[in-house]
């Protein structure tokens, strides 16, 4: 039996194809089954901005949290993908790296953005169900 405690790290391929033109150009993402604690705080933390206000006694005076959804697909595309078999036309494989993230077709990154979409979902159901909800409540308990 694993360790309950912590993420094992488990991988799930995903075969894809993308129409172009009257081409099927079949291709396979390789994603994380499941994110740790650490690596979604670290996605979440790459798009959002938190600012404090301070008033002239130097107390905070307000907080404001900003976050940018533009960067989120790709922030939890590098968080969740592994590898992949994308190539360029000498057959040279794409390193898996923002920059080639970024300079994808459209199409494609849709169908790769869907495709962590869907896993996600199928991820976080997976372990409700196994956690029964969600969790509970913490409850406290005092040592003599």
């Amino acid at each position: 039996m694993s360790n309950p405690w912590s993420v094992e790290p488990e991988e799930r391929k995903i075969d894809l194809v993308w129409e172009y033109g009257d081409k099927s150009l079949p291709f396979w993402i390789l994603v994380k089954k499941c994110l740790t604690i650490g690596e979604s705080r670290k996605m979440m933390k790459s798009i959002s901005r938190v600012s404090s206000t301070l008033s002239r006694a130097g107390e905070p005076a307000s907080t404001e949290a900003q976050f940018e959804w533009t960067e989120y697909s790709f922030a939890r595309a590098m968080t969740f993908l592994l590898d992949w078999s994308l190539a360029d036309d000498k057959d040279n494989k794409l390193e898996l790296k923002r920059e080639n993230l970024e300079s994808l077709h459209p199409a494609v990154f849709d169908l790769i953005d869907n495709a962590i979409d869907t896993h996600e979902t199928e991820m976080n159901e997976a372990q409700s169900k196994k956690t029964k909800g969600g969790g509970q409540k913490p409850k406290l308990t005092s040592v003599s």
